[in-house]
Formats: C-alpha cells, structure tokens, sequence
C-alpha cells in the first residue's frame, strides 16, 4: 500500500543524507 511506499522512500533519503555527510566527513578529513 501507500503506508509502505512512503515508509521506503523515507529510508531511501536516510540513507541518502547519510551517505552525503559521509562523503563530506571523508573529503574533509582528506585535506
């Protein structure tokens, strides 16, 4: 249904924030 659509999408863009900080954290610590 809808409830689980809405419920993978948020844990899609979770993850997907996670992953951006992530890179962030990597290319600073890089430097």
């Amino acid at each position: 249904g809808v409830g689980r659509m809405r419920k993978i999408h948020g844990f899609w863009q979770r993850l997907r924030a996670t992953g951006f900080l992530y890179q962030l954290t990597l290319s600073s610590f890089n430097k």
